[in-house]
């Protein structure tokens, strides 16, 4: 995963057409976002559309995609003004024109979209929840797990809703990552997201650490094993050290996070003598250093 990324944001230019197909280049590049997004990369495949400066439809609904992702919408909104060729497009104009205060104009966006009918029922109950809060409007999370689109699920959370799904998308985990209803969510959310090498690691370890201040340090055994190994390397028994890094080794191993904790704590380990009387300490080390 990790090396298939790299490939991916290689660089922003599609190979040269040699198959003869006019599009060859776009669709390269559109598979790459693609697969980005679909990874969790989301700042990486944004990074990527950011290149381009007139994007196509194809590219457009990616970026319009990356927006409600993110939350990320400015830019976005402006490169779309001038589009009117797809529902999700007008879905976008409406969140772009109430976010900008015109909630006239996003209102009768949402009557025209909806006398031709572009909206599903989902859609129609969020956008109209989203444009008039008021308004009692019951949506089961079922049927927005049924309907999660990039669009819907701004829309969803835009009113502060709450996901209880472990098995979304890494692209929503990224989301949630960043702006997850609790520190614990956050921490589920990055954990997906550094196991596929979508997200550095220490993002997810600054949040152990943050939970470590709390009670959630009696809670997860990933956090107290953070808390404990900081603790035993401030100071200089090495017997301590040994007993929790071996603690912490197997608990990040059964986690299947093992390689991201190694790349955590390679400048501690670095630094850190052989001695002769700790040769199995010695030994964790340079396994861990390999990694």
């Amino acid at each position: 995963n990790k090396i298939f990324k790299r490939l991916l944001i290689l660089d922003t230019e599609p190979p040269i057409n040699t198959i003869g197909n006019k599009n060859m280049g776009s669709i390269f590049l559109i598979s790459r976002v693609d697969r980005l997004i679909e990874m969790g990369a989301i700042d990486e495949a944004e990074t990527i559309l950011d290149y381009i400066k007139n994007p196509n439809y194809d590219l457009l609904r990616r970026k319009i995609d990356i927006a409600s992702i993110t939350g990320r919408l400015q830019k976005t909104c402006k490169k779309i003004r001038r589009h009117f060729n797809s529902s999700d497009i007008l879905k976008f104009k409406i969140i772009c024109l109430a976010r900008e205060g015109d909630w006239n104009a996003a209102a009768i966006l949402f009557s025209a979209g909806s006398t031709l009918k572009l909206f599903s029922s989902t859609e129609k109950k969020l956008l109209l929840r989203f444009l008039d809060p008021e308004i009692n409007v019951k949506i089961a999370q079922e049927e927005i797990k049924e309907n999660l689109s990039p669009i819907n699920f701004y829309l969803f959370l835009s009113r502060g809703s709450i996901f209880h799904f472990k098995d979304l998308p890494p692209k929503y985990a990224y989301t949630l990552s960043l702006a997850g209803n609790s520190l614990m969510e956050r921490i589920q959310s990055s954990e997906k997201l550094v196991k596929t090498f979508s997200m550095n690691s220490h993002h997810l370890f600054s949040l152990y650490r943050s939970a470590g201040q709390t009670d959630e340090s009696t809670q997860n055994v990933l956090v107290s094993s953070v808390v404990n190994l900081d603790n035993a390397f401030k100071g200089n028994d090495k017997r301590i050290q040994l007993r929790t890094l071996k603690k912490a080794i197997n608990v990040f191993y059964q986690h299947n996070l093992l390689s991201q904790f190694a790349k955590e704590y390679e400048p501690i380990l670095k630094q850190i003598r052989p001695s002769n009387n700790f040769s199995e300490f010695n030994d964790l080390i340079v396994l861990l250093l390999s990694l």
